[in-house]
């Protein structure tokens, strides 16, 4: 995907959806810790809740699941390449490799669309 992530007004145009369930089993406290994330300016918008969205199996079947919502920021995505090293190359982020930290667990289910976040 191409995205100027340098440019704040490009990023609020995306959202990343996750599985709430899956944060929640991580012990993600998405008020207190969404909160924080947005506080600190390192993104740009979120919320959490049931929502419908389309079954993969079944296009025309509804399901509800628990979504979380994030808006990512310029200074979110820069914070994330400096804990990886990565600074000089934050700019391009999108073509960018970033590795799986060892110690640090991250959501399998994701997704820039909500109908496609689950299985």
């Amino acid at each position: 995907m191409s995205l100027n992530v340098a440019m704040n007004t490009e990023l609020q145009s995306k959202s990343l959806y996750l599985a709430g369930l899956e944060l929640a089993d991580m012990g993600i406290e998405f008020g207190v810790d969404l909160g924080a994330l947005y506080a600190l300016g390192l993104i740009g918008s979120y919320s959490y809740g049931d929502e419908e969205i389309d079954t993969n199996s079944h296009p025309s079947q509804r399901a509800v699941a628990h979504i979380v919502r994030m808006v990512p920021t310029s200074l979110g995505i820069q914070l994330y390449a400096i804990i990886n090293n990565k600074l000089s190359g934050w700019a391009n982020y999108t073509a960018e490799d970033y590795e799986d930290a060892p110690n640090i667990k991250l959501p399998q289910y994701f997704s820039l669309d909500k109908n496609k976040l689950l299985p």
